[in-house]
């Protein structure tokens, strides 16, 4: 729930926006619990119930792409404005998919969806394996992504979600379930 109501407030504040004008949706993917790499059916409807229960509208989608719900989103809903908000392991998953895109593709067919439609990646940060905050700077990426990573971070369409409590970044949804 913070990392709605940060990134909520970072984009409120830069954009100057009123956060009255902003929706906050939650999305989880049943492509998951198909594959079966991560979830039961319990443990899905679980996450699915705690979302709604913190009183966010969930949409449950198959999607497999980032760019599939931003599109959808937009097509269905008639926005000024989306931007999505990833955690850095998401970030990580999209930059290095291997299924259907290079880490190049992959990176810009999300980047093309969000820029398409004036928004931007919102990233939270993640502990590390020393618990010490890991940021944008610390992706190891690619050469041939790097660039136009940084570019699109220099023009404000990857940002950073500032102020972050470090320690509730140790709380995983997995571990809450449980």
């Amino acid at each position: 729930e913070e990392m709605f109501l940060r990134s909520q407030n970072q984009l409120a504040n830069n954009n100057k926006l009123s956060e009255h004008g902003m929706m906050a949706v939650a999305e989880i993917t049943f492509r998951c619990f198909q594959d079966q790499t991560e979830l039961s059916v319990d443990d899905f409807l679980q996450r699915a119930e705690l979302i709604v229960g913190l009183g966010y509208p969930l949409v449950i989608t198959n999607f497999t792409f980032h760019h599939e719900l931003i599109h959808f989103m937009r097509n269905s809903f008639n926005l000024n404005s989306l931007s999505i908000v990833l955690g850095m392991d998401n970030l990580r998953k999209v930059i290095s998919n291997k299924q259907k895109y290079t880490s190049e593709e992959g990176l810009l067919e999300l980047l093309q969806a969000i820029s398409s439609y004036n928004g931007k990646i919102m990233v939270f940060p993640e502990l590390n394996q020393k618990s010490e905050l890991s940021v944008l700077e610390d992706l190891n990426l690619d050469p041939a992504v790097l660039h136009l990573f940084r570019y699109l971070q220099s023009k404000g369409k990857i940002e950073e979600i500032e102020g972050v409590n470090k320690e509730l970044l140790s709380i995983r949804s997995d571990q809450v379930l449980n």
